[in-house]
């Protein structure tokens, strides 16, 4: 016989459980050991309980299932080489008279493809298991974070790590930003940090030359191949971003957090007040 149905709770005096309470491992389980052995955010578990985050630690995630960026300025598939801009095409609809295809958004150089890696870590080839070279800037971690719309990835060599995080800025669009922090808190030992910098200068869409680059900072600009109408003026743009460093050395317990920037303008944008009238273009100018 079905047991009876309570009685509705007076108005107001409703409890309601704790989002993901029920979710998360008891203290000292072997998932949250085995978290800490990754050397995973302590947050991470908890943040994914309550749907703010997910995350993977599967090291051969494939690009399609790659994450997507984006703040309705511009926007990438996390690990692609190219970001897409609002509004810069290339291609055109006519040629001589002749329909020859349909413009496509223009492929513009990801400026933030960089990967922290260990130095010790890289073995020669022919070491290591079938005899493959070990790559030590593989992540043992990816999070889609969600609440803050940021891709965080943990990289982890013995007991020192580094937590990488990458975002398009809302309040300001034009900014995309990458954020590191090396933990070398256990360590006994110096550690000594290099990194894999994917960064490329050329696309299939667009004229591109290099208008600065030194130890510090790299720019770009160009247009580009073809408008949809000859009538209108070719679109340009601009993108400007920090280099990471060739090399970074951390003392024996020691943690070192930095950023890498990306500023991106195309001639498509609001020109900015306050720009010189003379020398870069104005793109340029603003990144």
């Amino acid at each position: 016989k079905p047991a009876p149905l309570a009685a509705p709770a007076a108005p107001g005096s409703e409890t309601f459980p704790t989002p993901g309470a029920n979710l998360l491992p008891a203290p000292g389980s072997n998932i949250l050991q085995e978290q800490r052995d990754k050397g995973l955010p302590q947050d991470w578990l908890e943040r994914e309980a309550i749907s703010q985050l997910v995350f993977t630690t599967e090291t051969g995630l494939q690009p399609s299932l790659q994450p997507n960026l984006g703040n309705g300025y511009m926007g990438t598939q996390f690990g692609r080489t190219e970001l897409y801009i609002s509004g810069l095409f290339n291609g055109k609809l006519f040629n001589g008279g002749i329909f020859v295809g349909l413009p496509h958004r223009a492929a513009v150089p990801v400026p933030f493809h960089v990967r922290p890696k260990d130095v010790a870590w890289e073995l020669p080839p022919g070491v290591g298991a079938m005899g493959l070279k070990h790559r030590a800037d593989v992540p043992s971690a990816t999070a889609l974070d969600f609440e803050y719309g940021a891709v965080e990835q943990v990289f982890q060599w013995g007991i020192a790590s580094a937590l990488q995080r990458t975002y398009f800025h809302q309040g300001r669009p034009h900014i995309a930003v990458t954020e590191f922090e090396v933990d070398n808190s256990m360590g006994k030992s110096a550690l000594t940090i290099s990194f894999t910098d994917f960064f490329n200068t050329t696309s299939t869409d667009l004229d591109i030359r290099v208008a600065l680059h030194n130890s510090s900072l790299t720019c770009i600009e160009g247009f580009v191949k073809f408008n949809e109408s000859s009538k209108s003026p070719l679109s340009g743009f601009a993108l400007c971003r920090s280099n990471p460093p060739k090399d970074l050395t951390l003392a024996a317990n020691q943690t070192v957090r930095f950023g890498l920037y990306s500023a991106v303008w195309t001639t498509l944008d609001p020109k900015p007040p306050g720009l010189a009238k003379a020398g870069m273009g104005w793109p340029l100018q603003a990144a």
